[in-house]
């Protein structure tokens, strides 16, 4: 396995886990109170700064660096790849940006765009995996 696949393996695993714990501690915050008016904030910056120093970390640990230059074929699927992640990053924005035009609670809003963030790297470390598996499809 090519050290740029371990690294989006590592990004498959490491993303939802790190939303997955930012829900657990929410919820355990929120207790019984309204989940809307549970303060949020620092535990989004705490979760996504965790996620990247764990990353970091996993990625290291893995052999996902490994110093050379991207040829041709890794310019191209990390190219595709993010163009994939990336319309998801855009649904994602159109829907906050729908929320925001209701009125719906910036709560809302902050976890549907983080939400977004995570999903959008989820499935661009996918399909680079998929990729690198399978080559990339001509247009």
């Amino acid at each position: 396995m090519e050290p740029r696949e371990r690294a989006a393996w590592v990004q498959v695993v490491v993303a939802p886990a790190g939303w997955a714990v930012y829900v657990v501690l929410l919820l355990v915050r929120a207790g019984d109170e309204v989940l809307v008016e549970t303060g949020y904030w620092d535990l989004v910056a705490w979760a996504i700064g965790g996620a990247v120093v764990v990353s970091l970390l996993a990625t290291l640990a893995v052999g996902g660096f490994d110093g050379a230059k991207p040829d041709l074929r890794d310019r191209e699927i990390d190219g595709r790849a993010q163009q994939i992640g990336n319309s998801l990053l855009v649904a994602g924005a159109l829907v906050a940006m729908v929320l925001a035009m209701v009125d719906v609670d910036g709560f809302w809003i902050a976890n549907t765009l983080y939400l977004t963030f995570v999903s959008s790297g989820l499935l661009a470390s996918i399909a680079q995996i998929g990729f690198r598996r399978g080559g990339v499809p001509g247009w």
